[in-house]
């Protein structure tokens, strides 16, 4: 009798269909329909492209196999061998003892997470804990992201939104966003660079000059609700207690956010201060110690104000962030959040 205990896993290929006019799921040309022969297409997500899905073929002639993953030499143990762990998570599926897709491999924990809590599949559960256990000793950063993105999913930290009008909300086309009606996008810095100035009719060596060239471009500004992240509701609660004494009445779905590599902050507040935008101090780090377990905190955070926008700019473990919101009333931020002027 098989150890209920043991989570399983089917063997698939991953492909993208679509669905017919009578709304079955089938290959997305003709060329495709013989890899589809004698299996079952199992629908892993909606792709967002062109009504595209993103399914896992698994054989009719399939069984649930067992596994054991060792999450620290990154071996996997199945009864038909043993695969790297790369490997076996681009070939099988989690499922449950019938055969129902449960989870993908893929996916990040805390999705995975949330998929096998829905199942209430206690075997994935239990691996998947294993799993946020060993990220949370990782440095590589998608891993620190992972598993606090973990701890905010599973926090029961909410803005009381449904799903639903989450999903309606990220799916709006702002015909206006922020950055393009205060002018953010393509805010630039230039630096100084030393050239040789050379005349073609000009034998000599050339003269030294100095020239202004760009050095850091503000560009590619999305809204929030543009981040995967949005949609879940402990995020948008966090988010919306880290920033509710600035930014008024704006929904948080029209804030604006660039994001740069950690270390860049310096560079992001260049732009601001060369554009001519107000400098309006700096104020104390977004921390918590209550949802993400050892704690999350950023660095200082720096106000500017120009183009009848509110900006912040600051960086975590992970990158340096500028967000924009339009310009508020005045508040004290100096007892609120530290600010200094």
């Amino acid at each position: 009798m098989a150890d209920e205990s043991i989570p399983l896993a089917l063997a698939c290929t991953y492909t993208l269909a679509r669905r017919d006019e009578d709304g079955r799921v089938c290959p997305i040309d003709e060329d495709e329909a013989q890899a589809w022969e004698n299996s079952r297409a199992v629908i892993v997500r909606e792709t967002g492209a062109e009504g595209r899905l993103l399914v896992a073929l698994v054989s009719l002639d399939a069984v649930p196999e067992p596994f054991q993953t060792d999450h620290e030499t990154g071996v996997v143990s199945t009864p038909s061998g043993e695969f790297d762990q790369w490997d076996f998570q681009e070939s099988f599926i989690r499922c449950s003892a019938d055969g129902a897709y449960v989870a993908n491999f893929f996916d990040p924990a805390w999705v995975q997470m949330r998929d096998a809590t829905a199942a209430g599949c206690e075997p994935h559960i239990d691996d998947i804990q294993a799993l946020i256990a060993i990220k949370r000793r990782s440095d590589l950063i998608s891993d620190q992201v992972d598993w606090r993105m973990f701890d905010i999913s599973v926090s029961g930290e909410t803005d009381g939104l449904t799903a639903e009008e989450a999903l309606r909300r990220s799916r709006f086309q702002n015909d206006a966003p922020v950055h393009r009606v205060h002018g953010l996008e393509g805010l630039v810095s230039m630096r100084s660079e030393t050239m040789f100035d050379l005349d073609e009719d000009d034998t000599r060596d050339g003269v030294e000059v100095e020239v202004q060239v760009p050095d850091t471009i503000l560009d590619g500004w999305m809204e929030v609700r543009d981040f995967p992240t949005y949609l879940i509701d402990g995020v948008r609660a966090i988010f919306r207690r880290f920033l509710a004494d600035r930014i008024g009445d704006t929904p948080i779905e029209e804030i604006v956010r660039i994001q740069r590599s950690r270390g860049e902050m310096d560079s992001i507040c260049r732009v601001f201060e060369q554009e001519g935008f107000d400098d309006m101090g700096t104020s104390a780090p977004f921390a918590d110690d209550r949802v993400m377990q050892g704690g999350y905190s950023t660095s200082q955070v720096r106000n500017f104000r120009g183009n009848g926008c509110d900006i912040i700019v600051f960086e975590d473990f992970a990158g340096s962030y500028a967000y924009a919101f339009p310009e508020q009333i005045r508040v004290d931020l100096e007892n609120n959040s530290g600010l200094r002027h």
